[in-house]
């Protein structure tokens, strides 16, 4: 006889309802975890080494991290190309944050200044408004006084409009020269002034006599006699020299007489006298120069 439908058999077990019910479509957490175990048993494992991971306790973890815990050689470079792509991503969007903010920026403040420079403006026509004529003239000349400086100094310095390509003066020879030769010690040569090949224009002055400062090898009113000779670099200075003799002659005297008889007797004293002579002479000239002195003759009084 067949056992009633409605009594339960003692030797069945049923298995534990869950305590929520599963919607239709979806899978129960058991089942997945079934369908896990069957498909790959060590994924279980995996899981668990997640849940100890100490990775994990921070506030924010990236998928990324996960598979790296994972251990997924396959994905190690794709993933670091991922994540610096990621970053990558976050910078330029910070960067068009960024310049969106300071063009805005740079946009609101050009329109207050152009805001003051309005006021300013205005502000200066009410001014110059009350300005008698002689004052707007004044102010129109300083203006004009402004702009042709600043225009002179643009030219004569950056574009360097009053600059020469070449000097006014040759300095040297070298460069019209056709060829340039080193002169030695063994050869023989010529002084450029000193030679015969050009006229000597030479002047013998009159016999001086000078009352020169005593000295401690002198007695105290000592005297030196020259005869000199000048030698002109050109006939006009000659004649010069010809005209002014007098006047020559009471210079050389002014310039040898602040010197001693030591100083004149010396064995420089003779180099002295010379440019001594030749300074004094070229101060009075206006047509040329004296290029040589010569002593002709000395004569010392002690």
């Amino acid at each position: 006889m067949d056992k009633p439908a409605d009594k339960k058999d003692p030797t069945k077990v049923e298995s534990p309802k869950p305590s929520f019910e599963v919607e239709p479509g979806l899978m129960s957490l058991e089942d997945l975890d079934k369908v896990i175990q069957e498909n790959d048993p060590e994924a279980l494992g995996n899981i668990e080494v997640l849940k100890d991971n100490a990775e994990l306790n921070s506030q924010t973890i990236e998928l990324l991290q996960i598979d790296d815990i994972m251990g997924d050689p396959k994905r190690k470079k794709s993933d670091r190309f991922a994540k610096l792509q990621f970053k990558a991503k976050l910078f330029l969007r910070w960067l068009k944050t960024a310049g969106l903010e300071l063009a805005l920026k740079s946009w609101v403040q050009s329109k207050e200044k152009s805001k003051l420079l309005n006021e300013k403006r205005q502000k200066l026509q009410k001014q110059v408004g009350g300005w008698s004529k002689k004052e707007k003239a004044l102010f129109a000349s300083m203006v004009l006084m402004t702009v042709v400086t600043g225009a002179f100094f643009y030219y004569a310095f950056i574009k360097k409009a009053f600059y020469y390509d070449s000097e006014l003066f040759m300095g040297s020879l070298i460069p019209m020269a056709s060829s340039i030769n080193d002169l030695k010690e063994t050869d023989s040569f010529e002084r450029f002034y000193n030679t015969i090949r050009i006229p000597k224009n030479i002047f013998s002055l009159r016999r001086m006599v000078i009352n020169i400062q005593p000295s401690e090898s002198s007695g105290p009113n000592p005297m030196v006699a020259y005869e000199l000779s000048l030698e002109a670099n050109s006939k006009e200075v000659l004649v010069e020299i010809k005209d002014r003799e007098g006047e020559i002659i009471d210079q050389v005297q002014r310039a040898l007489e602040e010197l001693s008889f030591d100083e004149l007797s010396a064995p420089e004293g003779r180099d002295l006298v010379e440019d001594k002579v030749r300074t004094r002479v070229n101060q009075i000239l206006t047509l040329g120069k004296v290029r040589f002195v010569y002593i002709v003759g000395v004569v010392f009084k002690r």
